[in-house]
């Protein structure tokens, strides 16, 4: 699917009754396992939908479930994904990346 080599997956789970404080724990145990063969990038909660994504880069599905596995973070489904753009996760922490209305409300608060 990746043009580049790069395989991404989406994580799926329905979290209904679960706290942002586990599901942010869970996150950071996921971002410290440092598995080389399932990059975790970004955890995203959305509360409303009692729902909670997650990106990896891994080499396939297997690895991402078992990266999972491992920190006890339990899933419902993983499908390959394309990330636009596939800096996305680097693009965050670029201050010339941030967006016009961004950097005029940074420069009023100054």
């Amino acid at each position: 699917m990746a043009t580049s080599g790069r395989r991404f997956f989406l994580v799926e789970r329905y979290v209904p009754s679960i706290s942002t404080s586990s599901i942010e724990s869970a996150a950071r145990r996921l971002a410290e396992s440092n598995d080389p063969s399932a990059h975790h990038l970004v955890t995203v909660l959305v509360a409303e939908e009692e729902t909670c994504l997650s990106v990896f880069e891994a080499a396939d599905v297997r690895a991402v479930e078992a990266a999972n596995e491992r920190v006890q973070f339990q899933l419902d489904r993983i499908v390959e994904v394309e990330v636009f753009p596939e800096t996305a996760p680097a693009a965050a922490s670029d201050p010339s990346a941030r967006s016009a209305d961004e950097r005029g409300k940074e420069q009023r608060e100054q």
